[in-house]
């Protein structure tokens, strides 16, 4: 009696386990440069201006359509600033360089969402130029390079209360921005 029992909970020991390895890899977070390369377009430029950058600002942003969605998130073109942008300061500039430019910042998995664009933030680096796109509400982010797409639509939800934190402090009379 004993023995067919042993058996089915081995058997579904051994299945949870298999299910784990499948699974675990699609939620985990994105640590690893494979990862990094998809946010960065696989360019080191695009990911040291983004580590290492010389400036940093924001701005709030919003379509240039004025729809709630753009037509496309293929060009930069497609948003404008909803606000002049602020320079960060250096501590602000080390924080969002850290948090960014970190594979363990990302997570891939998929949202039911479609991002609302609502903060950018421009690195430069010399003559470098990286601006990332984020939506606060569902923690997805855009990556451009000049103004073309280079990557992003992974989750960064492990690093969303401190970026909202921020544009909440940068922007502080917007009532348009989801709380932190």
């Amino acid at each position: 009696m004993k023995r067919p029992r042993l058996r089915i909970l081995l058997w579904l020991g051994l299945a949870a386990a298999t299910a784990l390895a499948f699974v675990w890899p699609l939620c985990a977070p994105l640590g690893n440069a494979r990862m990094l390369a998809q946010v960065f377009a696989s360019s080191a430029e695009n990911y040291g201006i983004v580590a290492a950058p010389d400036h940093v600002s924001i701005s709030r942003v919003g379509t240039a359509n004025g729809e709630e969605l753009p037509k496309s998130i293929d060009n930069l073109t497609e948003f404008k600033d909803l606000s002049p942008p602020i320079e960060l300061n250096s501590a602000d500039t080390a924080m969002i360089a850290r948090l960014l430019s970190a594979g363990s910042s990302y997570w891939n998995i998929q949202k039911a969402c479609s991002p609302k664009m609502g903060v950018a933030f421009r690195f430069q680096r010399g003559r470098g130029k990286v601006t990332v796109l984020l939506c606060l509400r569902c923690g997805i982010l855009a990556v451009y390079h000049g103004d073309k797409w280079i990557g992003g639509g992974v989750v960064f939800d492990s690093i969303k209360t401190e970026l909202r934190g921020l544009a909440q402090r940068m922007f502080p009379n917007d009532s348009s921005l989801p709380p932190p």
